[in-house]
C-alpha cells in the first residue's frame, strides 16, 4: 500500500506495484461494497414470461426503468434463458430510451408487475437501501408492459438477435444469451424515468423465458 493524490490532491491510500503503480479496479467493486450494486430475476417457482405476439414499441417483454430521482442507474447484466422455444423464428432485441422529459410523448411503464426476487448484491445486516428502479416483466393476462408510444428518436436499439425455430433441440448452446454491459464499451446511464426494454418475439406461439438483471444505482461523482 502507498499514497497516491486523487482528483483534489488529497493523499489516499492505494495498492500499487513494484514500480509504484497505482492498481486500479473496476468502478463496480467499489459499488458494490458501498451497496449500490442490486439484482432481479423470477424465483425459482415462478413461471416464465411469454413472448409477443409482434414486435411493437408499445409492447416489451422485460424492463427496467430508472425513478425519477436523482439516481443514475446503470445496467450491468442482462441473461435471458429460453425456457421454451415457441413455434417459428425468434427475434430479440434490447433497446435504452431516452429520459422520460426528453421522449416526444414522456415514458410511462403500465400493466407490467415488477419482478419476484430483487435484492441488493451486498446484504449487510442492517440490510442497505433498496432499489429506485423498477424490473418489471409482462403482466399476468397479457404478458406485456405497456409503454407510451416512442418515435425513432426516442431510443436506441441497442441490440438484434433471431434464433432459428426448435432453438433448444437444434441450438442447445444458445439457450442462454448474456450481455455483460460493462465489457461492451461505454455502458449506458438512465436518469429520470429513461427504461432498458426487451423485446422478444415468436410466431405461431410464444417462446418463454426466464431473466436476470444487473444494475448499479449511482450518483454522479461515481463515475469520476
Amino acid at each position: 500500500m502507498a499514497d497516491f493524490l486523487d482528483k483534489d490532491n488529497v493523499p489516499q491510500a492505494a495498492l500499487v506495484t513494484r514500480n509504484r503503480d497505482v492498481v486500479t479496479s473496476p468502478n463496480y467493486w467499489k459499488w458494490l461494497a458501498q451497496g449500490k450494486v442490486f439484482e432481479a430475476g423470477f424465483g425459482p417457482e415462478d413461471t416464465a414470461a411469454d413472448s409477443q405476439a409482434a414486435i411493437d414499441d408499445t409492447l416489451a417483454t422485460f424492463a427496467l426503468q430508472a425513478s425519477g430521482s436523482t439516481k443514475i442507474v446503470i445496467p450491468l447484466l442482462l441473461k435471458l434463458a429460453m425456457t421454451a422455444d415457441g413455434g417459428a423464428l425468434t427475434r430479440l432485441d434490447v433497446a435504452f430510451t431516452k429520459p422520460a422529459g426528453l421522449c416526444a410523448t414522456a415514458l410511462t411503464l403500465t400493466g407490467g408487475r415488477a419482478m419476484t426476487s430483487i435484492h441488493n448484491m451486498y446484504r449487510t445486516s442492517p440490510a442497505q437501501t433498496g432499489p429506485t428502479a423498477s424490473a418489471l416483466y409482462g403482466a399476468a393476462t397479457t404478458f406485456a408492459i405497456t409503454v407510451s408510444a416512442l418515435v425513432a428518436a426516442d431510443y436506441v436499439n441497442a441490440h438484434y438477435e433471431t434464433w432459428i425455430d426448435a432453438a433448444l433441440t437444434v441450438m442447445t448452446q444458445r439457450q442462454t444469451i448474456t450481455f455483460n454491459f460493462m465489457n461492451e464499451g461505454v455502458p449506458h446511464g438512465m436518469t429520470a424515468g429513461a427504461a432498458m426494454l426487451v423485446y422478444i418475439n415468436t410466431a405461431v406461439a410464444d417462446s418463454t423465458w426466464l431473466p436476470y438483471i444487473q444494475w448499479a444505482e449511482v450518483e454522479e461523482e461515481d463515475l469520476l
